[in-house]
Order: C-alpha cells, then sequence, then structure tokens
C-alpha cells in the first residue's frame, strides 16, 4: 500500500508526554515513503521509536522520524538488528525546531550498509540541542553518497556523533560523516 504512516503526534500546547512506538518483528521494511513518525507540538516530550528486528530495510523515500516543534523534547529512536540498510532517499532522522531538546538516534547492528544517498540525520533548526548519533556494529559501510550526520542551522547546540565498529568501516564515493553548523 502506498504511503502508510504509523505516527504519535500531539496537540499545539498540550502539556502530556506522547506514547511510544515499538516494533518487535523478523524483517521490517519502510519503503516508498512510508513512515514511522512521533512528532511533539507542545510542553510534553515525544514518544521513543523503537525496533528489535532481524533486518532493517529503509528505502525510496522510507522513514524513521522524530520530531519537537515545542518545548517538550523529541523521542529517542532506538533500532536494534543483525542487518540495517538504508537506501536513499531516505533515512533515520531526528530534528528540533523549537526549544525542545531532539532525539537521540541508537542503532545497533552487525552490520549497517549506507548507500545511494542513505540518511541519518539530527538537527537543530532552533534553540533545542540537536540529538546524539550512537551507531555500534561491527561493520561499517558508507557509500554512494550515504550520510551520517548531526547539523544546527540555529542557536541550538549540534549532536554529537560516536561510531563504534568492531571489525571494519568502508567509506566510498561521495559520503559524510559529520557534524556541521551553519553560522
Amino acid at each position: 500500500s502506498d504511503n502508510v504512516q504509523m505516527t504519535e503526534h500531539g496537540p499545539a500546547g498540550g502539556a502530556g508526554h506522547l506514547g511510544n512506538i515499538t516494533l518487535n518483528t523478523g524483517n521490517l521494511e519502510v519503503s516508498d515513503s512510508g513512515k514511522i513518525y512521533s512528532g511533539t507540538r507542545g510542553d510534553g516530550d515525544g514518544g521513543e521509536i523503537s525496533a528489535f528486528t532481524d533486518a532493517l530495510l529503509i528505502s525510496s523515500g522510507g522513514m524513521l522520524f522524530t520530531q519537537t516543534d515545542g518545548k517538550g523534547g523529541g523521542g529517542a529512536i532506538r533500532v536494534e538488528g543483525d542487518l540495517m540498510e538504508i537506501r536513499g532517499p531516505g533515512g533515520i532522522y531526528s530534528a528540533t525546531n523549537a526549544n525542545g531538546d531532539g532525539g537521540d538516534i541508537s542503532l545497533s547492528a552487525r552490520t549497517l550498509s549506507l548507500d545511494d544517498k542513505g540518511t541519518i540525520l539530527a538537527e537543530t533548526r532552533g534553540t533545542g540541542r540537536g540529538g546524539d548519533v550512537a551507531l555500534d556494529t561491527a561493520d561499517l559501510d558508507v557509500m554512494g553518497g550515504g550520510v551520517i550526520q548531526t547539523f544546527t542551522y540555529a542557536s541550538g547546540h549540534g549532536g554529537n556523533i560516536s561510531v563504534t565498529a568492531q571489525e571494519s568501516v568502508s567509506l566510498s564515493g561521495f559520503q559524510t560523516i559529520s557534524e556541521s553548523g551553519d553560522q
């Protein structure tokens, strides 16, 4: 089915905390603009997205995405699995557009690959701090324009990137692993 979305979104000005989205499955594919999303626009914190899977494939505009547009903190994204493949356009994103801090992104897999502009991004466009990105893997392959990045477009501090690769890191083609600012 086209444009399947799983969402949790709090109302503007809401003070309550959102519930979490948790997926336990053998294989998880998010593609064809499918979206798993949690966002807050008020004082309450956004919900976490957690996935426990043997294999994760994100491609063709698919995304895991948390966001805050208010005072509440954005939800974290945590994925644990054996094989994770992120192909663009698509990816895993955490954003803050206000004074709430962005959610952290934490991925743990035996093999993690980004290809064809696949993206892992934590950014801030407000005064809130952008989330951190932590990758724990045996083998990390970033190729074909893959991006792992934290970014700040405003006064909020950008998050940190931490990569633990027990066996190998392979970078080929145009790729980015960076912490950047636009000030």
